[in-house]
């Protein structure tokens, strides 16, 4: 059986990851530095080093990093250097596998959409630029990696989030508070992300460096998501401006992966009636 080590297995995408691979009797081993079925220190290269020769992983889904939880992490340079040492050190203990989950802060906000993995990238600072020199290191390296460059992730047991408190402002008859100036913005479903990292772990070949888009083929922007929301508990639109539009070619994730994930109107659906269902239990 194919032995996958999930990095970060703590966080958001990373629980989501353990769960569905565990529901369906994988064989998946959680590291993370505080809580897992491992405890390795990620930035230490000598424990990275042992974990890998211990496990021997036939894939290892990299979710740890120092995650942005304000927009002023996303210019944080210490943090993406602390990230990009994770990578470094993997890079050095030389895993047969690496998926490693980038993010579309790689691609420029006046990029012509839809984005294919070919388009140039300009260097940046912060968190897009600490994504960006990851991926060019491991693309250096002899590591078999799948890049997977993912949008923002809602929904799952994340009480949070831009879409998340949107439709909970519409669901009170509130008006939700905006940004003035919407930056460049996409979303995912965790699960939908999930299952993506779950199905590239699988797709491995030797050698081989890989980028893949990881989204919904639809337009995406934070006006449109707030309208869709809007539309969807019966709220008028609010006045706001409109943020740049980001749309993701799949083609290639098709032809590699082989199968859609998940619907971006489905998922709106769902998030819209789990956060009705809250605020009428609330009620109660």
């Amino acid at each position: 059986m194919t032995k996958i080590v999930v990095t970060g297995a703590s966080g958001y995408l990373g629980q989501e990851i353990v769960r569905l691979l565990k529901d369906t009797g994988r064989d998946v081993i959680s590291v993370g530095r505080t809580a897992g079925d491992l405890r390795c220190n990620l930035h230490d290269e000598s424990q990275v080093a042992a974990m890998v020769r211990g496990l021997q992983p036939d894939s290892i889904i990299h979710c740890a990093a120092a995650v942005p939880s304000t927009d002023a992490d996303y210019s944080n340079d210490v943090a993406a250097e602390y990230s990009l040492k994770l990578v470094q050190n993997l890079i050095a203990a030389s895993p047969k596998h690496i998926v490693f989950t980038s993010s579309m802060t790689v691609y420029r906000a006046d990029q012509v959409i839809p984005v294919s993995e070919n388009d140039a990238l300009e260097p940046e600072a912060g968190y897009a630029g600490g994504k960006q020199r990851a991926e060019l290191m491991l693309a250096k390296s002899h590591i078999n990696t799948t890049v997977l460059r993912l949008p923002g992730l809602f929904g799952g047991h994340r009480k949070g989030g831009l879409l998340y408190n949107v439709a909970q402002a519409f669901s009170r008859a509130e008006v939700p508070r905006l940004p003035e100036k919407p930056p460049l913005w996409g979303a995912l479903h965790v699960n939908d992300a999930a299952r993506i990292c779950i199905s590239a772990s699988e797709k491995r070949e030797k050698g081989k460096y890989l980028v893949l888009n990881a989204g919904y083929p639809d337009v995406q922007a934070i006006h449109l998501a707030v309208t869709a929301l809007a539309k969807r508990c019966g709220r008028p639109v609010p006045k706001m401006s409109s943020g740049p539009l980001f749309q993701m070619n799949l083609e290639r994730m098709r032809k590699v992966l082989g199968r859609k994930f998940g619907s971006w109107n489905e998922r709106l659906d769902e998030l819209v009636e789990a956060v009705m269902m809250e605020e009428k239990e609330n009620d109660q």
